[in-house]
């Protein structure tokens, strides 16, 4: 799941978007609400 989210990440940052606390927000809602709370935690040591 970790590798979709890095993925998405990388297209925004190609196409000149930059994520925003409220992109960091939906992804950590989604991976949580899918049960993916692990992911969740991974993902937030990668944004510390």
């Amino acid at each position: 799941m970790l590798g979709k989210v890095n993925d998405v990440e990388v297209k925004m940052l190609d196409r000149g978007a930059s994520p925003t606390v409220s992109t960091f927000n939906a992804i950590m809602y989604g991976l949580c609400r899918v049960g993916k709370v692990s992911d969740a935690k991974g993902f937030l040591d990668v944004m510390e």
